[in-house]
């Protein structure tokens, strides 16, 4: 017989009497998936809203002034003949224009949330066992 420990072979080679059992356990592993959440949609719409807007007009009159007969006036000038006399006289009107201007920039972003998130579940362990009995009987 070897002087060798028991279970221990010769140079750290297993013996007939090494005997071997693996124990395992489950683990709980988790994972993410991305998948759709929901669709957003942007858009423009166009609201149509009544405006008022006062705006003054000016407008020319003819004012006749009767004057006597070699009366001077300030500021006129004298009209030479019996001739009919034109004058024209002006008006504003008003003219409505629009024009596009932008008074806004919307910039649209999308931020990524963490949130934590516990998750729970059972596992299963395997547990080894001793029994003893009775040895050998000689």
């Amino acid at each position: 017989m070897s002087d060798a420990p028991l279970g221990a072979g010769h140079l750290g080679e297993p013996t007939d009497r090494d005997q071997a059992m693996t124990r395992s356990e489950e683990e709980l592993l988790v994972d993410t998936v991305k998948r759709p959440a929901e669709r957003v949609r942007v858009r423009k719409r166009i609201v149509t809203e009544e405006v008022t807007v006062t705006v003054p007009l000016r407008r020319e009159e003819l004012t006749i002034e009767r004057v006597a007969e070699g009366s001077a006036v300030a500021g006129t000038a004298a009209v030479a003949g019996d001739g009919p006399l034109v004058i024209e006289l002006h008006r504003e009107e008003y003219e409505v224009v629009k024009r596009v201007i932008p008074v806004e920039r919307v910039r649209i972003t999308k931020e990524l949330l963490v949130e934590e998130h516990e998750v729970s579940g059972k596992i299963r362990k395997e547990q080894i066992e001793f029994e003893a009995g009775p040895g050998p009987t000689a």
